[in-house]
């Protein structure tokens, strides 16, 4: 199953490579949408969103738990203690309703 680690607003790429390797560390083929480099992000004004995963097919439960799993144990060895535990949503496609979110605490 093909999973997209949606990092398109730039909101923590080393966090969305760590997601798509244990994504992948998990049997599932996953790959990082990265912003658009003409894209500019003023933190200073804006808060970016976060990382999010989009499942490009529909999921039982079971693989639903599995990539939650697979996002908190990347939570848990993130270091940078300001950015830890902002919860991740798991969307359908390139919908914005969330399935479910994952923080390291649940």
């Amino acid at each position: 199953m093909r999973v997209i680690v949606d990092n398109s607003t730039g909101a923590d790429r080393a966090f969305a490579a760590r997601i798509a390797a244990e994504l992948r560390d998990d049997g599932f083929e996953a790959e990082i949408r990265d912003p658009d480099p003409n894209t500019r992000f003023d933190t200073a004004i804006h808060v970016t969103s976060g990382v999010a995963v989009r499942l490009t097919e529909p999921v039982d439960q079971a693989t639903l738990a599995r990539v939650a799993a697979a996002v908190r144990r990347s939570e848990e060895q993130r270091t940078i203690t300001r950015r830890r535990f902002r919860p991740v949503p798991i969307v359908q496609g390139e919908g914005r309703r969330a399935l479910t979110w994952v923080d390291a605490i649940g």
